[in-house]
C-alpha cells in the first residue's frame, strides 16, 4: 500500500507553450514552444501514467493547445481509459473542420478565454481577436460542445464584470468562469493591471449577485475567496445540496500540472517565486523524462510545500486565522507571486475584510465539522461544479441535479470536483438564489446584529 493517501486527480496539461498570440496578462509568457516537447509517445504514455494513478479529469491548455497537431489524439487515449478531458483555448485557432474534431474527439467542453467586450479583449490579445474567439463559441455550439467563457480579472476586466458574463450567455456558452490575473509573465511587467486586495470587497459581492441571477453557471477559480458571507454562493451546493468550503490549495495533493517538456508541478499555475530560492523553479518536482510519474509522485519529498507544511509557518492575518488548520494560508500561486513565500494569501476576501474592519466568518460550528473531516482524511473533494467550467458525465449530472450523494465505490463520486472544495456534513441545504437571507450568516461577526427576518431561531 502506498503510503500517502493522495492522487492526481486533476491534472492541467500544457501540451505545448507555442502561442499564436501575445496576451498582456499570459502568466507563462507563451509563444515559442518550449526546446524539447514531449513527443506523441511520450505524451500517450503520460497519459497511460496519469490513468493508472486514477487521475478523473485532463484539462488540455497551453500556450494554444490547438497548435499541437496530436492533441486528439493525446484526448482520445485518455477518453478511452475514462478520464474526462477538456481543453482551454483563445478560440482563435477555430474552424468548422477543427470544430467537428473536438466534437467527434469526446471533450467533454472547451473554455473560451474572453478578456472583455470587444475593445478591451482586441487591446490585450490583438486587433480582430474577439471576433474569431466569438465565432469559436459559435462553431463548438453548432456542434452541440458545451462551452464556458473564461475571464482572468484585472482592473480593467473586474470593471467590466457584467458586461462580460452577458457576452457570454449571448455567444450560448453553459458556463462563466473568472480567476485572479497574478503579476506573473506578461501581467508581471504591467502591474498596474493588477487589482488591488480591498477591491474584493467589492468584487466578490458583484460575482455573487451575478450568480443568483444568471441563466447560465458562474464558477470562481481557486485564487478568488474565502470564508467571507458570499463563499456559499460562489462555490455552490455539492451532492445532497450540502454547502462547499475551501478546504485550500490541492497542489500536488489532489491536483498536478504537466509542462511540455515533461516537467512536473503541483499546478501550473504556480509560476511565481520564493524569496532566496532564484537559482531554480522552486515549484518543478522532476520531470516524466527522468522518473515514472508515480515514483515521483508517491516520494515522501515532493511537493512538500504542500504536504508537509502545517500551519506553523503562517504569518500575519492567515497565523491568526481560525481557519487555518482547513485553508493553509489559501491559494499558494496567489502567495508566491505576491509575496514570494507561502506563508500568506493578500488577497483572501477574510483577511481583507478584517483589516478593513468588516471582518466576517463561518460560524464556528461549520469550522469545527470541516476540521474534524479533514482531520479524519476523508475529504472527498465532490461537487456539480468544476475547474475551468467542465460538465461532469451526463449520467453523473444526473445524480447531482437529483441531490443524490454517491457512494464512495460509484464511478461518478468524483466526477465533477473543483480543486479544494468540499461538502460540510452537518451545512445543510444551500439556500435558493432568489432569498433575501441567502448570503446572511446568523452566526458570523458582523459587528452588528444580522436581520431578524433572517435569523429568527
Amino acid at each position: 500500500m502506498n503510503p500517502l493517501p493522495y492522487r492526481p486527480l486533476y491534472c492541467v496539461w500544457e501540451l505545448t507553450l507555442a502561442c499564436n498570440l501575445r496576451c498582456g496578462h499570459c502568466g507563462s509568457s507563451a509563444g515559442k514552444p518550449r526546446d524539447s516537447e514531449l513527443s506523441t509517445d511520450e505524451a500517450l504514455d503520460a497519459v497511460s501514467q496519469l490513468a493508472d494513478l486514477e487521475c478523473r479529469l485532463i484539462t488540455l491548455s497551453g500556450g494554444e493547445p490547438t497548435l499541437r497537431p496530436d492533441w486528439e489524439a493525446i484526448a482520445r487515449a485518455a477518453i478511452a481509459r475514462g478520464v474526462v478531458v477538456n481543453m482551454v483555448t483563445n478560440g482563435t485557432t477555430m474552424t468548422e473542420s477543427l470544430a467537428a474534431r473536438i466534437a467527434d474527439s469526446g471533450l467533454a467542453n472547451v473554455a473560451v478565454s474572453l478578456d472583455g467586450p470587444e475593445a478591451l479583449h482586441d487591446e490585450n490579445r490583438g486587433a480582430g481577436t474577439f471576433r474569431r474567439s466569438a465565432r469559436a463559441l459559435e462553431l463548438l455550439g453548432t456542434r452541440k460542445v458545451p462551452t464556458a467563457v473564461l475571464t482572468h480579472l484585472d482592473v480593467r476586466s473586474a470593471a467590466r464584470l457584467e458586461e462580460i458574463h452577458d457576452l457570454a450567455v449571448d455567444l450560448g456558452a453553459a458556463a462563466f468562469r473568472v480567476q485572479l490575473g497574478k503579476p506573473m509573465g506578461e501581467l508581471a511587467l504591467r502591474r498596474e493591471r493588477v487589482i488591488q486586495p480591498r477591491d474584493l470587497l467589492d468584487l466578490l459581492p458583484r460575482i455573487a449577485r451575478l450568480k443568483k441571477r444568471s441563466s447560465i453557471r458562474v464558477d470562481v477559480g481557486d485564487s478568488i475567496g474565502y470564508y467571507g458571507p458570499h463563499e456559499r454562493t460562489l462555490r455552490t451546493k455539492g451532492w445532497g445540496g450540502m454547502r462547499n468550503l475551501w478546504t485550500g490549495c490541492q497542489a500536488g495533493r489532489f491536483a498536478i500540472g504537466i509542462e511540455s517538456g515533461g516537467g512536473i508541478k503541483g499546478c501550473l499555475s504556480l509560476q511565481g517565486g520564493l524569496n532566496g530560492v532564484e537559482d531554480r523553479d522552486p515549484f518543478r518536482e522532476g520531470s516524466l523524462r527522468e522518473r515514472r510519474l508515480a515514483d515521483l509522485w508517491f516520494d515522501p519529498t515532493a511537493f512538500a510545500f504542500n504536504r508537509c507544511e502545517g500551519t506553523d509557518h503562517l504569518t500575519g492575518e492567515c497565523a491568526r486565522c481560525g481557519h487555518a488548520a482547513i485553508c493553509r494560508g489559501g491559494a499558494k500561486c496567489v502567495s508566491s507571486a505576491f509575496t514570494g513565500a507561502l506563508s500568506e494569501d493578500p488577497y483572501c476576501f477574510t483577511r481583507v475584510a478584517q483589516l478593513e474592519g468588516r471582518a466576517r466568518s463561518l460560524p464556528r460550528r461549520q469550522t469545527a465539522a470541516a476540521a474534524a473531516v479533514v482531520g479524519l482524511g476523508l475529504i472527498t473533494n465532490v461537487s456539480c461544479s468544476a475547474d475551468y467550467g467542465i460538465e461532469p458525465p451526463p449520467e453523473c449530472r444526473a445524480a447531482c441535479d437529483a441531490g443524490v450523494a454517491p457512494d464512495a465505490a460509484d464511478p461518478c463520486a468524483n466526477a465533477c470536483p473543483e480543486y479544494g472544495v468540499m461538502p460540510l456534513p452537518d451545512a445543510g441545504v444551500a439556500p435558493d438564489a432568489g432569498d433575501p437571507c441567502a448570503d446572511v450568516c446568523c452566526d458570523c461577526d458582523y459587528g452588528i446584529p444580522p436581520p431578524p427576518e433572517c435569523c429568527d431561531d
